[in-house]
Formats: structure tokens, C-alpha cells, sequence
């Protein structure tokens, strides 16, 4: 990215259900802090219905912090992009067979 680096430690990771990670260094002078976090869970007893919750928190320096508010739903709008393309993805594997498969 431009020649933008990332130090990031996964605090969780425990697929297929939860995966989150912080920045721990970089040397973009404009992040302050950066994480993220996947949460998936089931909405029965089987896998065949999921519901992700993502979350995402930064914090800007420099002239970045002043848009940082508009980035909220620049971002809500990039995410619904990539969501609809997950989808199919996700429905090629209804029941999470490749981590079944991994756990046995």
C-alpha cells in the first residue's frame, strides 16, 4: 500500500467464530491506534445461517482526524461492498464444512 507498513497482533483467533487484531506499529504517521474485529455466530443449530458482526475502531493524527467522523459512513459503505460479494462465498459453504473437516 504505498509503501505503508502494519505491525498487528491477533488477540483472538478462533475460527470459524471470532478473529481480532490491533496495529501495534506502523510507520504512517497519520494512525494513532487501529483494530478490528469479526464475530460470527450462528442463528441456529446449524451453521447454515450466520450473522457477522464487525467492528472497527481508529484513531487518527494530523489533518486525518478531522474527517475521521465522515469516515464512518464511507466506511459502512465499503463494507456493505464487500459483504455482497462475501455472500456467495459464503453460500458455497452453508454449513462450514472446511472447518469441520479441519477439526476432525
Amino acid at each position: 500500500m504505498g509503501g505503508i507498513w502494519l505491525d498487528e497482533v491477533f488477540w483472538a483467533w478462533e475460527p470459524p467464530r471470532r478473529i481480532g487484531f490491533c496495529v501495534t506499529r506502523t510507520n504512517n504517521p497519520m494512525i494513532s491506534a487501529f483494530a478490528e474485529c469479526y464475530d460470527i455466530t450462528s442463528l441456529g443449530e446449524v451453521w447454515s445461517r450466520r450473522r457477522l458482526r464487525w467492528r472497527m475502531a481508529m484513531e487518527l493524527r494530523g489533518p486525518l482526524r478531522f474527517i475521521a467522523p465522515s469516515m464512518r459512513l464511507l466506511l459502512g459503505w465499503v463494507q456493505l461492498k464487500m459483504l455482497a460479494k462475501l455472500e456467495p462465498l459464503a453460500a458455497r459453504f452453508p454449513r462450514g464444512e472446511q472447518s469441520a473437516k479441519a477439526q476432525a
